[in-house]
């Protein structure tokens, strides 16, 4: 079938256009015109700012085509990188500068009051107020920044560029939250149980019990439309007669059909509408409430962004199978794991699965999510066929009927995603008991982003020793995106994870004392030399076995291992040490890893690091990244004198993963009892 074609960017002129590749988004190409205000009489395309719109444009660019290790802009951010550049322009037209080489730091603070004073003045009539927060302030700041970031390549061009770093140095998250005081936003919360319960209850349901009654309804009523013996009225009769007399499946736990037989009813929205559905209309309705269970089912049971359920496609396999849909053998052979397979573009544009439930080996019921997608993928079917279009969600724009042409199919994006599932989140919460103005308003609480957080609030729940499997499964960098993010400040919570990384450490000093190499890395080392006297101290903590002693021992000494995607930390062995905190060493309770000073390279070359085999993929994947980076620069001349942070990436990722392979040679240690 057809895919959306890549629009071919166009970076000249006035008006540029430029793909947008990222599933879900209400555009699929980003346009920016540089003809804006400046002020009453004046625009950027007037001759009079030539060359100040000739700079901006030059800086855009070389952001989007040419990115660094300092600066990249994706589609996803162009236009908010755009919006900083209109407001740098309206700036420097109210302070008289024609060329970015004006911009001294002096007149960078000088921009961050303007902002500040001027920002929300210049809002539209219409529309909601410009607000002065966190996100507009790192938006419209950053600008100079980036700018600085890139001053050499610009130069090479032939451009001018700012003559000293913006800020007096300062990075633009500084400014805006040491000087401007804004907070950074909190996370999403988790979706309340009294209304996730009841909405995924519903959908789980329907997906079971109704995806083959909707699936065969649907086709009965297509067929019908189809007959050309029939004319439009007689076909609508005839439908209407077939669906109000067809019966549904039992449902097995009450003996009842899933569903009551289709009639003509009244529908409650989300927004406070009222609306009277024909049978006809209720059958249209049938088929997108099934679409959202199977989205809402999709999300709750996996925590899948909305672009990232977007963007999965409904090919199949030779045999009928989905692409998207793939399973394997676990270690031991006893369960098959499933995964959904597409693209992630958080950052950037990368394939990834996500783990979508297991079975054990022999038994035919397929996992919760895996049984929602097939019933996607067999739904909507005739519609990818009459658009051509082969994503796996696909929507009616017709308003009453089926589509009947090409463009009446139209795509998901997130908007239309959130939109459905509050529908049915309201029909179920309705069923459950609710008044109506209640369950309009917990309606409302339905986000596609907060079934991520509550979906890492479950497994969570159900065991912490899972955090490290469910950050794998979110492609988190950081630990603290997990833990902070996502399971939050809830006291409860965090006494399980506290007990996880007591537990943890006490595996892990328990394989290293017995001399099991597990890591490459100064804490590694430090183990194996003492590691007879860690065994011996570890004997003498009282419990029941050596994992009871060895998490005495770790309690006792207060020592925690803090584990990540790219490198896990022991801080507490060697405070001094620390690349990240410098207060380690004054206090027991100050040797935790400072999160706002963490970093890959800081940990990969910090004393209290360990480099496991689990980081492997992370580092095979960044010095990939870089490479790429370090050859764009190496073609454009970029470091004649010194190496790039690309390049010093690649370095250190080798680096790392040459002490990872060694993990499986030879210690060249002599067995106990063996000859020279």
């Amino acid at each position: 079938m057809a895919i959306k074609k890549q629009i071919q960017p166009v970076l000249e002129g006035l008006l540029w256009v430029v793909d947008q590749p990222t599933p879900g988004q209400k555009w699929t190409s980003v346009e920016l015109d540089w003809n804006v205000t400046l002020s009453k009489d004046e625009r950027l395309g007037d001759v009079r700012h030539r060359r100040l719109l000739e700079e901006l444009q030059a800086f855009l660019r070389l952001a989007l085509t040419k990115p660094t290790s300092a600066v990249r802009v994706k589609p996803g951010s162009l236009y908010s990188t755009f919006s900083g550049l209109v407001e740098l322009a309206r700036f420097m037209r109210n302070r008289n500068l024609t060329s970015i080489s004006q911009v001294t730091s002096q007149e960078s603070w000088e921009f961050v009051e303007f902002f500040r004073s001027q920002y929300k003045a210049g809002s539209a009539d219409v529309g909601r107020p410009r607000g002065v927060t966190f996100a507009s302030a790192l938006k419209v700041l950053h600008c100079l920044t980036q700018i600085h970031a890139i001053r050499i390549p610009l130069r090479d061009a032939g451009f001018a560029t700012l003559p000293e770093a913006p800020y007096s140095g300062m990075s633009t998250f500084a400014v805006v939250t040491n000087y401007l005081k804004f907070e950074r936003p909190k996370p999403h919360k988790p979706i309340p149980d009294h209304i996730a319960v009841p909405t995924l209850s519903r959908a789980a349901s329907w997906v079971l019990e109704g995806g083959a009654d909707v699936v065969e309804i649907q086709r009965l009523v297509l067929e019908l439309m189809r007959d050309s013996g029939l004319n439009k009225r007689a076909a609508r009769s005839r439908i209407t007669k077939m669906i109000t007399a067809y019966t549904f499946k039992k449902d097995v736990r009450t003996g009842h059909p899933w569903m009551e037989q289709i009639r003509a009813r009244n529908r409650l929205t989300p927004d406070g509408g009222r609306w009277r559905l024909t049978p006809f209309q209720s059958t249209r309705r049938l088929i997108l409430d099934m679409v959202a269970a199977c989205i809402t089912l999709i999300q709750g049971a996996t925590g899948m962004r909305a672009h990232e359920l977007i963007g999965l496609r409904a090919v199949r396999r030779e045999d009928g199978s989905l692409q998207c849909v793939e399973s394997e053998l676990s270690a031991d052979g006893l369960m098959e794991v499933f995964y959904l397979r597409g693209i992630t573009a958080k950052r950037q544009a990368e394939t990834h699965r996500w783990t979508a439930g297991l079975r054990p080996t022999g038994v035919d019921e397929l996992p919760l999510p895996v049984v929602a997608v097939n019933v996607l993928a067999d739904l909507l079917d005739p519609w990818r066929t009459l658009a051509g279009d082969d994503h796996l969600l696909l929507t009616f724009r017709t308003r009453k009927s089926f589509p009947g042409r090409r463009n009446a199919v139209g795509r998901f994006v997130s908007d239309t995603l959130t939109r459905v599932q509050r529908e049915f989140a309201l029909d179920a919460l309705l069923e459950a008991g609710y008044g109506e103005e209640e369950a309009v308003a917990m309606s409302m609480e339905i986000r596609g982003q907060r079934w991520r957080t509550t979906f890492a609030h479950a497994v969570f729940r159900t065991s912490p020793a899972l955090i490290s499997a469910l950050r794998d499964h979110f492609r988190h960098i950081s630990e603290l995106v997990t833990d902070q993010g996502y399971i939050g400040s809830d006291a409860s919570l965090l006494d399980d994870l506290e007990s996880e990384r007591i537990q943890s450490t006490a595996r892990t000093f328990l394989q290293m004392a017995t001399g099991k190499r597990l890591g490459a890395g100064t804490v590694q080392r430090l183990i194996t030399r003492h590691k007879e006297q860690l065994m011996a101290e570890i004997s003498e903590m009282p419990g029941d076995g050596d994992l009871a002693r060895a998490i005495a021992y770790v309690m006792v000494n207060d020592v925690r291992i803090w584990t990540g995607r790219y490198a896990s930390c022991l801080i507490n062995l060697l405070p001094n040490a620390s690349r990240c905190n410098k207060y380690a060493s004054l206090s027991p309770g100050f040797a935790t890893p400072d999160y706002a000073n963490r970093s890959p390279s800081v940990c990969a070359s910090c004393n209290c690091c360990i480099i496991l085999p689990e980081h492997r993929e992370f580092w095979t994947d960044r010095l990939a990244t870089n490479l790429r980076i370090v050859e764009a620069e190496e073609e454009d001349g970029l470091h004649r004198t010194s190496r790039s942070i690309a390049a010093k990436r690649v370095a250190q990722s080798r680096a790392i993963l040459r002490a990872i392979d060694s993990l499986h040679e030879p210690t060249g240690d002599v067995p106990s009892g063996a000859s020279s």
